[in-house]
């Protein structure tokens, strides 16, 4: 595990991530589709629906590189308007992480998330000015758990229903800057 490395990238230029990431997705987005397609169950529920139509942007956050430099888990945000009848403002960054199966442990996933949240939620200046939120959306049923919740209510988040895919939606107030 040592020798991972860890690191948040949100707001950073760093063009020599590009082919990494860019590979990184070539080899992993149809595992990662499959997987979020087995997690989203087909049944409507009645609930909060925090999707949204519109993506604005899709970045990189934070990533793990093993020994050898290569990508192995990836957090990202996509900044998205929201639907009015949320009350949670115009927009919100909706977090999503993926970490290929071979590397994939609660221990790994603890300690990218949380490289991700002491980056993010002190950064205003790199983050858009209208979004107010930070969305989690919960859709694998073994992380909608006790322990899970816990988690999330300590680091501040609210829980705001499920949504018509059973996913559980989670909030965090963001303090936002306008930036001129």
């Amino acid at each position: 595990m040592s020798e991972l490395v860890i690191e948040y990238i949100f707001g950073q230029n760093n063009y020599s991530l590009k082919p990494f990431l860019n590979s990184f997705w070539i080899n992993n987005i149809s595992t990662y589709r499959q997987e979020i397609g087995v997690h989203q169950r087909k049944e409507k529920g009645v609930g909060v629906n925090s999707r949204s139509p519109s993506l604005l942007s899709r970045k990189p956050a934070a990533t793990i590189r093993d020994r050898s430099g290569e990508l192995v888990g990836v957090v990202f945000v996509e900044l998205r308007s929201l639907f009015a009848e949320l009350n949670l403002g115009t927009h919100a960054y909706f977090q999503r992480m993926y970490i290929i199966d071979s590397f994939r442990n609660a221990s790994l996933a603890y300690r990218l998330n949380q490289t991700f949240l002491e980056g993010f939620v002190p950064a205003k200046r790199p983050r858009d000015h209208r979004a107010n939120n930070l969305i989690v959306e919960i859709s694998n049923p073994r992380l909608q758990n006790s322990y899970i919740r816990k988690y999330l209510n300590r680091l501040g988040f609210r829980m705001l229903g499920t949504n018509t895919l059973n996913e559980e939606i989670w909030h965090l107030a963001l303090d936002s800057t306008y930036n001129m």
